[in-house]
Order: C-alpha cells, then structure tokens, then sequence
C-alpha cells in the first residue's frame, strides 16, 4: 500500500470483516495500530463488526473497554455500541447485551434494529420475559420493525420479493420449487417455529422466493445472488446452505449484516451473523 491512512485501512478492514475474514481484519488492525495511525470511530465500527461476524467475542469486548477507558481516541457511540450487541447474540450473553442496549438507545433510541436484536438474544437464552418487555417498549414507542424484502437481478431486471408474496407472474412456478426443494431436505433443514414467527410465514419469506426464482430462471451451475433489507433469519439460513448442496448451486446473500457465501451446504459466516 504506497498511502497508508486511517481511510484505506478501514475500507480493507471493513472487506475483509464483511465477508467472514475476522481474524485478518484484526491482524490488518494491529498491523495499522503499528504503523502509529490513530483509529477514528468509523474504523472502530468496522474493527468490532469484524469481532462479532468471525466469533471473536472476546476480543471485541477488549477493543470496546480499551475505548471506554480512554486509551483510544475514539469513544463507544451507537454503531460501536450495536456491533457489540450483534456479539452478545452469538453467545446468548443477556447481561453484556443488555448493558450495551440500554447504552446504544442513548445514541439512537428509534433503531429497531437494536430492539429485535436484543430481543433475539432473550430468545435463545428462553427469556420470555425479557422478550415480552422488548414488545411492550417497541409498541409504547411507536416502533416497527421494517417488512423483509429481497431482490434478485436477472436480464438486467430487478425482481423483488415480500414474504409470502404472490405479485411475480412465475409465482406458481416460484413456489412449486420450494416446494420441490423441502421434499430434498432432512428434517434439520426444514423450517421450525423460528424467532420471526409461524412455520407457515418462514416457509416464504422474501430470500427463499428470489433464490427460487434464481433456479429457475438462470443456467444450471449459475451463481445466485441475492439482496435483503434485512438480516436472513436462522431457519432460512439453514434452508439455502441445505439449497446449495442439493442443488448444486453458490448462492450469495446480502442481508443487513454482511454477505453470506453459501457453497456445498456451508456458509463463509461459520453460522454466526
């Protein structure tokens, strides 16, 4: 790199996190702390998002107490704050992700995003109450949360796609494939009662339609990529690796936390998002 600045480091560190190389991303950062560049709060942003994509929980919580006892430049603000609860949700850690909740609401108390987060992490870790009380404080402050969509792009067209959506003229075809793809599946891969709602309304969501959409109408062996407005629940996680195995198929997927790689029935996020 001939012009090393806290700029381009943060766009290779930030490539690196997005597509599961957490591990290179902290070795880029220390390599850049050494060559005596200050980082500044968007780097930091990057820097844990990398942590909490590439399981490295731990060394995230290090990154963000150094900061908060001053030692670095910058100071924890939301983004920093919502990579760290993104964290928690791996390990179920209810009381650190309730502490960087109620510190990240601060900054912006309107993000819904942060709400459904920490309610997910309740969730796995069988709080109900601590789920009830996100709904109540989603519902007292007039939140909602966005609805899911996702688009593929084919013949240079954009074809987008809502849960349970049946506006596409192949819809039929559309869903006869899901239906096709299930009855190819084990059971592990099929859909269960998940942390957004009933069996029937996970069965359809938005990136299981484009992605059959995708098979049908690109060439066999043909990459498949998909966009979401939203993060890929972990039922449709599990439902495209199991698609890209039986179908043969690389499928790649930008939700709202990264891109995922699906080859061979693996993910490049390791099943951590």
């Amino acid at each position: 790199m001939l012009k090393r600045s806290v700029v381009t480091w943060t766009a290779i560190i930030a490539r690196y996190g997005m597509h599961g190389h957490g591990e290179v991303a902290v070795h880029m950062f220390g390599s850049m702390l050494g060559d005596g560049i200050q980082p500044d709060g968007v780097l930091m942003v990057s820097v844990l998002s990398a942590c909490s994509h590439a399981v490295l929980t731990e060394k995230g919580l290090e990154y963000f107490f150094i900061m908060e006892m001053g030692s670095m430049p910058v100071k924890p603000d939301g983004p920093m704050l919502g990579a760290l609860l993104g964290a928690c949700k791996i390990y179920s850690n209810v009381e650190v992700g309730e502490l960087a909740f109620e510190r990240v609401i601060d900054h912006e108390p309107t993000n819904v995003g942060y709400y459904v987060s920490l309610s997910n992490i309740y969730s796995n870790a069988g709080r109900l109450d601590g789920m009830t009380r996100m709904r109540r404080l989603m519902k007292e402050r007039g939140l909602r949360k966005d609805p899911g969509c996702s688009y593929v792009k084919h013949k240079e067209k954009i074809h987008l796609f809502f849960a349970d959506d049946h506006s596409h003229l192949e819809t039929r075809s559309i869903y006869e494939m899901i239906g096709e793809l299930e009855g190819l599946l084990d059971e592990k891969s099929k859909s269960k009662k998940g942390e957004e709602g009933s069996i029937a309304s996970i069965r359809y969501h938005s990136e299981r339609l484009a992605i059959a959409f995708g098979l049908l109408d690109t060439e066999v062996g043909a990459e498949i990529v998909v966009f979401k407005n939203l993060r890929v629940c972990e039922d449709c996680h599990v439902f495209i690796k199991s698609v890209s195995r039986v179908a043969n198929r690389r499928v790649v997927v930008r939700d709202a936390t990264r891109f995922h790689h699906f080859e061979g029935g693996l993910c490049s996020c390791n099943d951590y998002w």
